[in-house]
């Protein structure tokens, strides 16, 4: 009767069968020089065609209100709107249609009150029930009402626009006074907007002004909150602290005009900002402290200086506006070009990178393009300071592309971003209801070695030897010849196969992306007179998490003689491909071989 013996345990036996290891095989990709280093203090340098890739952090695609303390790439997400990163590198996301503000924590640790592990999601606001409720209260039992902006003040209280509720709200990190308010950790504050849509309050308390949906926000470096008033057709900004600021003597907790005259069209570049005509959606504060803003209905990224000097390109004058992307009309064109003459389609979020350049969503495009600060090469695209680019996105809406480069993946309607000091650009995918990640992947220049050893099956487990294979930018493929000791001199009947599965290759969180493996007798091997051996390839290619199940083992060797195969020694050639987009790391599989009786 046919019978197949698997390997477990290392070895197993069988009578005139000689014990079938179990091959654990360790593929080090390690070398002296990291070129690409996504750590604290590293140069970033990308090199080569795939310098970034693109990964999926948070939502599984199906729109809903589910996943609380699981894997954030389980849970489900509502188009969300806006990402914000804390000190801690966790993400902080608007949460638009489930009102509510979710966070998925980088590493483990309590955060916002809530025990919490790395790559798990969690709600720190909002009951997803559209509301206004919970001032004063835990912000986990408050009600908001579509969130579209939030982002993380110096304090690590995150300040969330409350869309339309008309309102900005504070969820508190630690007890104490913020913009003019007393407040207890973990509970949730109104710091502007009184609850109806409207323009009123300029020069007073901020919290009995109006708003007309609040739509992009950012802290600048003195702490005042800047929020991009887009129902009004201006920027407005809440005082952190008393002092003067964009010009305008201020006061803790008090609501200024800092950009916008409240009329429609297009206008004002040059001039002071308070007069001129804007549609601002996103916003964000640079290095300088100057305003940048996503004016959404004029298709242009425009600039409130926030001191007189060269900007981007342009002599500008502190308190004045200017464009610095953007022809006004909606479309697609410009990469590789001056900003100034490119079209979008779409302006929503934007954000500032390490390097300064202005990161932006180009949302109807399904494109996050970057204006260079400066000439160099920069999300692994030679770029020219001025000039606009694509840095992720292939302008098809949809969604694919995970675990490749970001130019080739598909997004759909991205509207929200930011960066961390790693290098990461983070999206929010908001029509794939997902947060989406561009990653900076490590190269390495000098030689990979994969283990050391010899096997047979009479042998204790080793560990297959791979020839060194250098890595520089490019794929690569390591290989190693074994030799494999075959005993059966009691036969079968109708013979044996050899049939081989094997695992992922895994250096920790990271797998060997959309990798090739192949193991092959090159080649009839010598066999015994009488027996006949097949000479058969198995091989898997895969696409990234890259994982090839056991049911795909494939016949390797087969004998035909009622004798068995006798002894045999046989030579396979073992091959895995090692892309460029790969980390460092030591890189193990486990290969199991197993003796299957049959024709």
């Amino acid at each position: 009767m046919p019978c197949d013996t698997v390997c477990t345990n290392n070895a197993v036996y069988m009578a005139g069968i000689r014990p079938l290891p179990r091959i654990a095989c360790s593929l080090l990709v390690a070398g002296s020089a990291l070129l690409v280093a996504p750590l604290p203090g590293a140069a970033l340098t990308p090199i080569g065609t795939n310098g970034y890739q693109i990964t999926t952090v948070a939502g599984n695609g199906t729109a809903g209100y589910k996943g609380f303390g699981t894997a954030a790439t389980s849970a489900e997400l509502y188009e969300p709107f806006a990402v914000a990163t804390d000190a801690h590198g966790n993400f902080v996301i608007a949460d638009l249609q489930n009102s509510a503000i979710r966070v998925v924590a980088e590493q483990s640790g309590t955060f916002y009150g809530q025990a919490m592990t790395a790559g798990d999601i969690y709600s720190i606001a909002g009951t997803g029930v559209a509301g206004y409720s919970g001032d004063g209260g835990p912000a986990t039992s408050a009600e908001l009402s579509y969130p579209k902006g939030v982002a993380i003040d110096g304090h690590g209280n995150v300040v969330v626009l409350d869309f339309s509720n008309e309102r900005v709200r504070v969820i508190a990190e630690a007890a104490g006074t913020f913009y003019g308010k007393t407040m207890t950790a973990g509970d949730i504050y109104t710091i502007a907007g009184n609850g109806t849509a409207g323009f009123t309050g300029d020069g007073g308390a901020a919290t009995a002004a109006e708003l007309h949906y609040p739509e992009g926000i950012g802290i600048d470096a003195s702490g005042n909150a800047v929020i991009s008033d887009s129902g009004n057709l201006r920027v407005r900004i809440v005082a952190g602290s008393t002092g003067t600021f964009y010009g305008q003597a201020m006061t803790e907790g008090d609501i200024y005009t800092i950009a916008g005259s409240g009329s429609s069209g297009f206008s004002g570049d040059g001039g002071p900002a308070v007069l001129a005509a804007i549609a601002p959606a996103g916003l964000a504060i640079d290095a300088a402290g100057n305003i940048i803003i996503a004016d959404n209905g004029n298709e242009r990224v425009r600039v409130v200086a926030v001191s007189t000097a060269m900007y981007y390109g342009q002599s500008m004058t502190a308190g004045d506006i200017y464009s610095i992307a953007g022809t006004g009309t909606a479309s697609y064109s410009g990469d590789g070009g001056p900003a100034i003459s490119a079209t979008f389609s779409g302006l929503f979020g934007v954000a500032i990178d390490s390097s300064g350049n202005v990161i932006l969503c180009d949302g109807n495009n399904n494109r996050i393009r970057a204006i260079a600060e400066s000439t160099s090469t920069m999300y692994t695209i030679a770029m020219t300071a001025g000039d606009v680019y694509t840095i992720a996105g292939n302008g098809t809406g949809g969604y694919g592309g995970d675990g490749g480069a970001p130019v080739s993946a598909e997004l759909n309607l991205p509207v929200g971003v930011t960066t961390n000091d790693q290098g990461n650009v983070i999206i929010a995918d908001s029509s794939n209801n997902r947060i989406r990640e561009l990653v900076p992947v490590e190269y390495v220049q000098s030689t990979a070695v994969i283990g050391a050893g010899t096997l047979s099956f009479a042998s204790a487990p080793g560990n297959v030897a791979f020839a060194p294979a250098t890595l520089t930018g490019t794929d690569q493929t390591a290989t190693a010849t074994e030799i494999l000791d075959i005993g059966d001199n009691t036969g079968s009947g109708s013979g044996w196969n050899v049939t081989l599965s094997n695992t992922t290759f895994t250096s920790g969180s990271h797998t060997l992306l959309n990798s090739d493996f192949t193991a092959a007798l090159p080649g009839v091997p010598s066999c015994d007179s009488g027996v006949t051996c097949t000479a058969a390839t198995w091989s898997g290619s895969v696409s990234y998490p890259y994982a090839l199940p056991g049911s795909s083992a494939t016949k390797m060797l087969s004998a035909a003689s009622a004798t068995g195969l006798g002894n045999q020694t046989v030579s396979i050639i073992w091959s895995e491909k090692i892309p460029a987009a790969s980390f460092t790391g030591t890189y193990s599989s486990t290969w199991t071989l197993t003796l299957v009786s049959g024709p």
